[in-house]
């Protein structure tokens, strides 16, 4: 990436990137960090080995503070808009907390 220094970058929840880009158009500025956790078993079907259940905790700021629609629609572009999250057969269950309160 352009202006970091080698060694700087560290990896973000891409709910977050999601977020930041859609709060960035909406004129807000984010910082945030999250948790990501998955069940691992064999699938019943094929008998493969694949993530039944995961589960994304994010917590997030931003400024300034939107009203409560606001802060739920930019939460369901996030998630609309995460790539890995789209890419996976099984969908992550997202948890928000965005500026103190807890959104789902």
């Amino acid at each position: 990436m352009v202006g970091r220094a080698p060694g700087s970058l560290r990896p973000r929840p891409l709910p977050l990137t999601s977020l930041d880009y859609h709060a960035h158009r909406a004129g807000l500025a984010s910082a945030g960090s999250g948790t990501a956790r998955g069940i691992v078993t064999k699938r019943g079907g094929d008998g493969l080995y694949a993530l039944v259940e995961i589960g994304v905790d994010l917590e997030v700021e931003l400024d300034p503070p939107p009203s409560e629609g606001a802060v739920l629609e930019l939460v369901g572009k996030a998630e609309r808009d995460c790539f890995v999250g789209n890419s996976l057969s099984t969908k992550p269950r997202y948890s928000w907390t965005v500026n103190g309160t807890e959104i789902r």
